[in-house]
């Protein structure tokens, strides 16, 4: 099992309701690109994770469908890892206006597949629910290590169903830089999005415990980076406590921004005739992404590039913490503006 799907489980504590902050959407401009590519309107977004608690005031009316895959005979999150698929829906599709808490594309709508975080089969079942059932960004915060990531079956799956049905699968890149974040599923697909995560008050560096790609990889992952420490997730068993929490961290958390930046955009780009392939919508975001500082205050670099007489010869174009960078909502509106 990943480590992150045990890292950020547990909420120790919460936020008063009337003081709910969310500068983990502001430092990466999610706020403001919501109100250039919109909501969300009309986009279905599945969530492949440990349950949703579909009761709490941030996703009231947003759930289109639920199945469990777990044999738990539920499909809220209260049963283990309790409150994990709950943030992660409220930083996508969250809309309590009454704490003043708004995701990033709260009129989207959620398929909740509650699956068995270890276990690949169970992933893998869940994510082709979710793609047959119209989900067109997918968000999977729970996974394995793998000794190889090119035959593992279930990111054979996630690359069929990103070209079959064109969903765009982003996933948690993992809680450890000893283990690469290439090597894992599904995180270790071609066609998805990996993401690590960021730290700091502007979360301007790589989280020091977010995976990366290993100098033994030849691949690069993760592609992009994203908020990953003190998010504002609403929570699970909100009667009994606080309604919304900040003090869960990972790469698990860092995921659903990318998936809802992606979920933005997918609703602008259905509204203005624009192609949202899920590998445009990659590209754009990996175009626009903005450099921060790896884990030892070092700037962001190709990791592998050679000076020759003919000029420089870059073999790989990534950094092997960050990616091409982190999302940023605005240049990406910027970019798909410029493109239009």
């Amino acid at each position: 099992m990943f480590r992150f799907a045990v890292a950020v489980a547990f909420v120790l504590a919460g936020v008063a309701r009337a003081s709910v902050i969310q500068r983990d959407l502001t430092y990466v401009s999610g706020d403001a690109s919501r109100s250039l590519f919109g909501t969300g309107k009309g986009v279905v977004v599945g969530i492949v994770d440990t349950g949703i608690d579909v009761s709490h005031p941030a996703l009231r009316g947003s759930m289109s469908a639920a199945k469990d895959f777990t044999k738990s005979g539920n499909t809220d999150d209260g049963d283990r890892y309790v409150g994990h698929g709950t943030g992660i829906a409220g930083l996508i599709v969250g809309h309590d206006t009454g704490a003043g808490y708004t995701g990033l594309a709260p009129a989207a709508k959620f398929l909740n597949a509650k699956v068995q975080d270890d276990n690949q089969s169970s992933i893998g079942t869940g994510e082709i629910w979710a793609a047959q059932k119209g989900a067109k960004v997918m968000n999977v915060s729970v996974g394995n290590n793998v000794a190889n990531a090119d035959t593992a079956q279930l990111n054979l799956l996630s690359d069929y169903l990103t070209e079959q049905y064109g969903v765009l699968i982003v996933s948690a890149a993992g809680n450890s830089p000893y283990q690469s974040a290439v090597n894992g599923v599904p995180n270790g697909s071609y066609d998805g999005i990996a993401v690590g995560s960021t730290v700091g008050r502007k979360y301007n560096y790589v989280a020091s415990d977010s995976s990366v790609a290993l100098s033994s990889d030849a691949r690069s992952k993760p592609e992009l980076v994203a908020p990953g420490d003190f998010d504002t997730l609403a929570t699970a068993n909100w009667e009994e406590s606080d309604a919304y929490t900040n003090v869960a961290q990972g790469t698990s958390y860092a995921s659903p921004i990318v998936a809802g930046i992606a979920a933005q955009m997918i609703g602008y780009g259905r509204s203005h005739d624009m192609d949202t392939n899920p590998l445009v919508l990659k590209a754009v975001l990996m175009a626009s992404a903005q450099h921060v500082l790896d884990n030892d205050g070092s700037a962001w670099s190709v990791r592998n590039a050679h000076h020759q007489v003919d000029g420089l010869h870059i073999l790989q174009p990534l950094d092997a913490q960050q990616g091409a960078g982190q999302v940023n909502g605005v240049m990406a509106y910027d970019l798909v503006r410029q493109a239009h």
